[in-house]
């Protein structure tokens, strides 16, 4: 159900910044609310910030989630085959693990958070 009120716009904007600022939105849906007095309004503004706010969050974690993945990926490959060739392989090993290891936790964080 879409609510319209002569100031839904301008509150979306409002709550978009807010989440941008600081993303409270229990403060936020209180500033709202105290601008329009439509807790219906209010409640579906909030909801829609949310969603938005998560979907950027959820597609920047998976981005970073596929850079770590990679970066694990490509550590294994070069060990492998540094071990063979009789070669050092710690920097490899640790390095590309550690920073895909990184990564990996960075995106679950942001995909979970």
């Amino acid at each position: 159900m879409q609510l319209k009120d002569e100031h839904s716009d301008e509150l979306y904007v409002l709550a978009k910044q807010m989440v941008e600022r600081d993303p409270d939105f229990a403060f936020i849906r209180e500033c709202i609310f105290e601008k329009c007095k439509n807790r219906e309004l209010t409640n579906e503004i909030v909801d829609q910030v949310r969603m938005v706010y998560y979907a950027k969050k959820r597609k920047s974690g998976l981005f970073k989630l596929g850079i770590g993945c990679v970066l694990l990926v490509l550590g294994f490959v070069l060990t492998v085959i540094n071990y063979h060739s009789n070669e050092s392989f710690t920097f490899v090993m640790y390095g590309f693990t550690s920073l895909g290891l990184l990564f990996l936790f960075w995106g679950l964080y942001d995909v979970f958070g």
